[in-house]
C-alpha cells in the first residue's frame, strides 16, 4: 500500500495538469471540497487526506472533459459514466494513465492504490426548498440503485424506507446502468435550465441537502489561495462557503475520523 504523501503527490500533479488546461482554456475552476478546507487551514492536504477535488460551472465542466479527452489522453484517464459503464457517480475522476488502470472500474476506483482529482459540476439550484429537496434526494436514490448492482450486500444498504422510493430504488435497480447514469446526468440539467441563478449546487455529494447548495455570489470571482507553495483559485466568499458546509471549520475532527480513500 503506498503512503499518503506519496498519493498526495501524485494527486497534485494531476491537478496541475487540469489547472494549466483550465487556465489555457480561459475555464474558471475551484478548489472544493476538503482541498479548498485543505487549502484554508492547512496551506495543502489535509494530513490524512489522499486525493483533491476541483469544481466548475457545469457548462465549462463540459468543456473541461472534452479538452482532455482531446489534449491530455495520453497522460490521463478520464473516469466518468461515458467512460465506465460501472461507474455510478455524476463527476469525473481523473487518473494519470499508467499500466494497470487501463481497465479501472468500481469499486475497484478506490482500492487501486492510485491517486485521484475528483471534478464536481456545479448546476444551478431550485430556490423552492421542497423541489431542491427532490432533486438531491432523486440523485441520491439513483446513485444509489446503481452503486447496489456494483457492491456485496455487506458494504451496501439502500437506506430508503418509504414505499415511493423503494419502487423508484427497485426500478432503477433493475434497469440498465447506463440508463441510471444518464438519467443523474439529465436530471442535472434540466434542473439547471429551469432553476434561477440565486443557487448552484451538487446533488450527487455526501452531504446532501442544504450542505451542498451555495449562493452563486460567493462564486462572483475567484479569489486564491496556496495549495503546497502553488496559487489554486478558490470561490471568492471561501469562508461563508466553509462555514455553511462545515460549521468550525478550523476545528479538527476527532482522530478516528482521520481517514483517507485508501484506509
Amino acid at each position: 500500500m503506498r503512503t499518503v504523501p506519496e498519493l498526495q503527490e501524485e494527486a497534485l500533479e494531476i491537478c496541475k495538469i487540469i489547472c494549466k488546461v483550465c487556465e489555457k482554456h480561459n475555464l474558471p475552476y475551484y478548489l472544493a471540497a476538503g482541498s479548498l478546507l485543505g487549502a484554508v487551514r492547512h496551506k495543502g492536504f489535509i494530513p490524512w487526506d489522499d486525493d483533491m477535488d476541483l469544481e466548475l460551472m457545469r457548462s465549462d465542466y463540459k468543456k473541461l472533459i472534452k479538452i482532455l479527452e482531446y489534449e491530455c489522453s495520453d497522460v490521463l484517464l478520464i473516469q466518468n459514466y461515458k467512460h465506465d459503464k460501472t461507474f455510478p457517480f455524476p463527476f469525473s475522476k481523473i487518473f494519470l494513465k499508467k499500466d494497470g488502470l487501463e481497465n479501472l472500474g468500481y469499486p475497484a476506483l478506490n482500492r487501486c492504490g492510485s491517486a485521484f482529482v475528483d471534478i464536481f459540476p456545479l448546476s444551478r439550484c431550485p430556490s423552492n426548498k421542497k423541489i431542491a429537496k427532490f432533486y438531491f434526494k432523486f440523485i441520491q436514490l439513483v446513485t444509489l440503485a446503481i452503486r447496489s448492482n456494483r457492491v456485496s450486500e455487506e458494504e451496501f444498504t439502500c437506506g430508503y424506507t418509504k414505499k415511493g422510493a423503494l419502487i423508484l430504488y427497485k426500478f432503477f435497480k433493475r434497469m440498465p446502468m447506463q440508463f441510471g447514469q444518464w438519467t443523474c446526468w439529465v436530471t442535472g440539467g434540466f434542473f439547471h435550465i429551469f432553476s434561477g441563478r440565486k443557487y448552484v449546487c451538487y446533488a450527487g455529494g455526501k452531504y446532501g441537502y442544504p450542505d451542498e447548495v451555495y449562493l452563486s455570489e460567493w462564486y462572483k470571482k475567484s479569489d486564491y489561495k496556496e495549495f503546497e507553495k502553488t496559487s489554486i483559485p478558490v470561490p471568492y466568499d471561501w469562508d461563508s462557503l466553509l462555514k455553511h458546509k462545515y460549521g468550525d471549520y478550523m476545528q479538527l475532527p476527532d482522530e478516528n475520523e482521520r481517514q483517507g480513500h485508501f484506509e
